[in-house]
Formats: C-alpha cells, sequence, structure tokens
C-alpha cells in the first residue's frame, strides 16, 4: 500500500466550475491572483465596508482560482503565504481609505471632545419635546442627522422613507439596542425585554410572549375585554369627572386578569397603583440621554453623596418600584394557584407547561418577566391611546357625530358593537389609525443599536450608533398624511378615488423590524372596543363654566420620558338615551 502524502487536499476551482479530480502532494504552495482577488473582493464583494472584510475574503478565496496545489519547498510555501498577507494588507488599507472619505450624517457642530454635549442637555432640560426638537433640526440638516456627546453617536431618523430602509429592510444590522447603565442596571429594568439586547435571551422572552398575544390567540381574551370595558362605562355614570382614573384602572384590570388571573376588588386596586409608581422610574430616564450616566458608564461607580451624583439617590427610589412591579403580581399569581384558586391566565398555562421534576428556574423567571412586562405596556400605552381619543372626540364633535352615525346604522341602537363588526366599520377604523397617528404614544421610537459599519444614502453609520426613529415627525409629514397634520382628521384614511392611503400609522406606533411590539393585537383590540363602547354610550362634550359656557380644553402633550399622554382635561360624557349600554 502507498503511503498517503501527509497533506492530501485539491487545486481550488475558478468561481462557478467544478474540480475535475484531486491532486495530491507534499507541501503546499499558494499563487496567489493578488489583481483579481483585490478587485473582485473590493467591487464585489464588500458593499459594506469593514462588514464582515474577513469572512468575505476567505468565501472569495475558496471559489476564485486562487490557488494551486502541487509538491514543493518549505520556501515557496513562506513566500505564498507572504504575498497572501500582503493582499489581506492591501485590501484593508483600500477599505479604510474608502471608508475615510464618508461622512457621518450632517448635525449641529460640536466642541473638542465634548461634542453635542451642551446642545444633548438643553434637549434633555428643555420645555420642549425633544421629538418637536428633532423634528426642528431635520429641517436644518436633513432627515438624518447626528449629533455626538464625547464619542458616543446618535443618528436620529426624521423621514418614514430612512425608517423603513433602515429598521425593517436592514433589520439584520439594527435590531440590537443600546446599553442603559442608567435604566437596566441602577434603576433595574433588565428584564424588561424590549430594552434588553439583541440575544438568545431576548428570544427566548419574545418567544414566549408572542405565544400567547398572536393574532390568532388574543380572541380568546375577548370577553374579559368586554366585561371591563362595560365595567368602564358604568363607572363613567356615576363619576364622569373622574375619567382618568377609570380610564387607568379599566386597562389595569384587563391585563391583570389575562395575564395573572386576578380580578380586581376595587376601582383603585394596589396593583395598578404599581404600574403608576413604577412608570415614574421608566419614563425619566427612558429618554436617550437625559442622563450622563448613559454616556460614562463609569459613573455608575460614583457613590449617592458625591458631588452630582443625585441620579443615583433617584435610581434607588425607582429600583426598589421596579422591583415591586415585578415581584409583587407575579407572587400573588403563585399563591392562587397554590390556593388552587387560579384561573387560565398567561402565568397558569405556561407554568402548567414546564416538567414537574427537574431545573425549571429560567423559564420560570422568563415567565415572570414576560407577566410584568404585559403588565406595563398595558398599563401605559393604552391609557395614552384611550385618553387621546376622548380628547380629540371633545375638540372635534363632527367627528364623533359621524363616527356615531355609522356604529348606530350597523347595530340598529339596539346592541353594543362586537368585534366582527370591525370589517363593516371604516370609519370608526380611521378614527382609530388618526387617534394612533395625532399624538403617537411612543413619539421617540425606543433606539435601535447599529451591529456593523453601514453606508446609507452615501453617509457613514458607524458600529454601535445609536439609532432614534422620530416617529412624531413622521406621522406630521404633510408630503405622506396631507395638510393640517396638527388637527384631528380621519378622512386621510378613507380611500378615495385615484390616490392611495398613506402609511398605517400602527407602522410607527408599534415599533420596527424584529423589535416589533408583540402585544400590539391585544392592544388595538383594546383601543377600538373602548372607543365603540363609549361612542355608542355617550356624547363626549366640553365642559361648561359656573356661567354655562363652554371651556375649551388645552392640548397639552409635553410629558417626560418615553410614552406621551395628554395633560389632565376637563370634559362631559352626556348619556345617549335609550343606550344599550344602560338597558
Amino acid at each position: 500500500m502507498s503511503k498517503q502524502p501527509r497533506y492530501p487536499t485539491s487545486s481550488l476551482p475558478h468561481a462557478g466550475t467544478v474540480p475535475n479530480k484531486l491532486q495530491t502532494g507534499g507541501c503546499i504552495t499558494v499563487q496567489v491572483g493578488i489583481v483579481r482577488f483585490l478587485i473582485s473582493c473590493y467591487l464585489h464583494y464588500t458593499p459594506i465596508p469593514t462588514e464582515r472584510v474577513l469572512p468575505r475574503i476567505f468565501i472569495l478565496y475558496r471559489r476564485s482560482s486562487v490557488c494551486s496545489v502541487r509538491r514543493s519547498s518549505l520556501m515557496d510555501l513562506l513566500k505564498s503565504v507572504l504575498i497572501l498577507s500582503i493582499s489581506i494588507f492591501s485590501l484593508r488599507l483600500l477599505v479604510n481609505r474608502h471608508r475615510r472619505g464618508l461622512h457621518l450624517p450632517p448635525g449641529p457642530k460640536g466642541l473638542p471632545i465634548v461634542g453635542n454635549f451642551v446642545e444633548a442637555r438643553a434637549v434633555a432640560n428643555s420645555n420642549e419635546p425633544p421629538w418637536v426638537t428633532f423634528s426642528k433640526w431635520s429641517h436644518l440638516y436633513g432627515d438624518i442627522f447626528t449629533f455626538q456627546v464625547f464619542g458616543s453617536r446618535t443618528v436620529v431618523l426624521n423621514s418614514y422613507k430612512a425608517i423603513m430602509d433602515l429598521l425593517e429592510r436592514r433589520a439584520h444590522n439594527y435590531s440590537d439596542r443600546p446599553s442603559s447603565p442608567m435604566l437596566n442596571e441602577l434603576v433595574r429594568w433588565k428584564w424588561l425585554f424590549s430594552l434588553m439586547r439583541y440575544s438568545d435571551w431576548w428570544r427566548l422572552h419574545r418567544r414566549t410572549f408572542h405565544q400567547s398575544f398572536r393574532s390568532r390567540i388574543v380572541p380568546e381574551y375577548y370577553e374579559i375585554q368586554k366585561q371591563r370595558t362595560s365595567l368602564l362605562i358604568q363607572r363613567l355614570v356615576t363619576s364622569p369627572k373622574d375619567f382618568f382614573g377609570h380610564v387607568r384602572a379599566h386597562s389595569g384590570e384587563i391585563i391583570l386578569e389575562i395575564v395573572y388571573g386576578y380580578r380586581t376588588q376595587d376601582k383603585i386596586d394596589p396593583y395598578i397603583k404599581l404600574v403608576d409608581v413604577a412608570m415614574e422610574g421608566l419614563n425619566a430616564p427612558g429618554v436617550h440621554g437625559t442622563f450622563m450616566v448613559d454616556f460614562f458608564p463609569i459613573l455608575k461607580h460614583v457613590p449617592a453623596w458625591f458631588p452630582g451624583a443625585g441620579f443615583k439617590t433617584k435610581a434607588e427610589v425607582w429600583a426598589r418600584n421596579t422591583d415591586r412591579v415585578l415581584d409583587l403580581p407575579w407572587a400573588l399569581a403563585k399563591k392562587l394557584m397554590d390556593e388552587g384558586r387560579a384561573v387560565p391566565c398567561f402565568c397558569t398555562r405556561n407554568l402548567e407547561k414546564l416538567p414537574p421534576s427537574g431545573d425549571n428556574s429560567v423559564m420560570d423567571e422568563v415567565i415572570k418577566n414576560c407577566a410584568a412586562i404585559a403588565l406595563i405596556a398595558a398599563g401605559e400605552t393604552t391609557v395614552s391611546a384611550i385618553l387621546s381619543f376622548i380628547l380629540a372626540m371633545v375638540l372635534n364633535p363632527q367627528v364623533q357625530t359621524r363616527a356615531q352615525k355609522e356604529l348606530d346604522e350597523l347595530t340598529g341602537f339596539t346592541r353594543l358593537p362586537e368585534f366582527a363588526d370591525r370589517k363593516n366599520l371604516p370609519y370608526i377604523d380611521a378614527v382609530l389609525s388618526e387617534t394612533l397617528r395625532w399624538n403617537p404614544v411612543v413619539p421617540l421610537a425606543l433606539p435601535h443599536r447599529a451591529v456593523n459599519d453601514d453606508i446609507y444614502e452615501g453617509y457613514l453609520i458607524p458600529k454601535g450608533s445609536t439609532i432614534v426613529p422620530n416617529a412624531w415627525a413622521v406621522l406630521r409629514d404633510e408630503s405622506l398624511y396631507g395638510p393640517d397634520t396638527q388637527n384631528f382628521n380621519p378622512d386621510r384614511f378613507l380611500k378615495q378615488d385615484g390616490k392611495s392611503l398613506p402609511p398605517n400609522p400602527e407602522l410607527l406606533a408599534f415599533g420596527f423590524g424584529r423589535r416589533v411590539c408583540p402585544g400590539r393585537y391585544l392592544a388595538i383590540n383594546s383601543l377600538w372596543l373602548t372607543m365603540t363602547y363609549l361612542l355608542t354610550s355617550y356624547t363626549i362634550a366640553k365642559e361648561l363654566d359656573s356661567e354655562g359656557k363652554e371651556i375649551d380644553p388645552v392640548v397639552n402633550y409635553n410629558t417626560p420620558g418615553i410614552t406621551s399622554h395628554p395633560h389632565p382635561f376637563p370634559c362631559r360624557f352626556i348619556p345617549r338615551s335609550s343606550a344599550p349600554s344602560f338597558n
């Protein structure tokens, strides 16, 4: 039997061909086609400079006619390795030269070292909401602009096209979240999977949540939503002036029963109050750049008594509230299960799937986190949207009258609307879309992070940049939604001959790409049902002063934090005679 060579291998084929036979030999030499290697890799295999350059090199190396194998000397092998190294180095020089020729998106000119520190602090401390300020900046610098604070780059997207191109079509590069030492570590929101880094841990949370709240599952929750919305209608009869509290209780009660199997005993339930208190610690530090510790993570180690470290004292208070909203409802659900009093809910269904023996601590933590996330999201986003709808009806009685007419014609004013009616109520759907557009719940969508360098519209977006989508600016874009976008006009979303409908605000209201909110189906159902029940049962009107004159409500959405909701405003809920809600 002949002795096998020490290094059996084969000739690499030309791109697109198959080798005819294997060639074996002793020591390996490599003859590299340098010109073809550089030109092909630079022009065809590296459209995004510096992104996965070495993997692309070796893909080309395998596919190209770059080597042949024959018996040779060790010196030839070393020469070939040297040539290959020079080729890789030359390619890197070309890539870096091209990268240096690119520019960041324009933005306010900063100072040496500190960058736009002054501008960032001015935005954080201004009475004007940051989404409005960023919209104004876009008129100066363009739809895409950037600012830097001590080397930390933030790219703000102010157009529908830019948001869709980057966060949807290039979601693979923009599905990560920037780290936030203030939120995740000091205030202990690290269990909130909407803030988690793009990872297997995040995927496990999202998959667990999605399985219980996808579009095919949410019909199971219709009855709970209908019962609790009917209770809201009844409460408005006895104490209409407390409608802010009633709306907040209504949203919390729905999610507490769906998720924890807990039926609230009082309109001011302690578990609902937990959400209100905890949200302060999410909203205040939630807008990127509000606290300097997010730019300088080392500040998290500064003691609370140190001058300028007041954020540590705030964080300690907020963190205790964060722990309570995570732990207390979960302990209640486990107690109800142990006592045999639990009703079917998100927690029981998922816990019952776990094997009776073995270590279930990981999935226990995931289920616990997902339950609290649902409670937090419903307790803030749905409330904001319902209050915006009520304010819009006060300010636009003609819209309210038209919506009531559509409902009455369908139901005959003899019953309350059903979810099955939705397809036959186009104007109601238009009102819902306009509610989400007029004053979005999350005006600055949660920030994303660039995983790798990217080039867009001739601009370089460096790896690690924070990407902030300005949903508010897009939803006020008159080129998309027509004139007078500051006004409430549902006709924007009704089909007109020869005109296409504008982008659905749901696309901008619930996040983008792989980070889109998985609870959006439940949220939309709650908003739709509440709108139709209110319109069927009441006429919502301006409040009257002591002289019987109407009081014009002030539209004020300048609330600090991630979510935006209207400041308290007065109004009247006038029961409609013979409404089916009261029969």
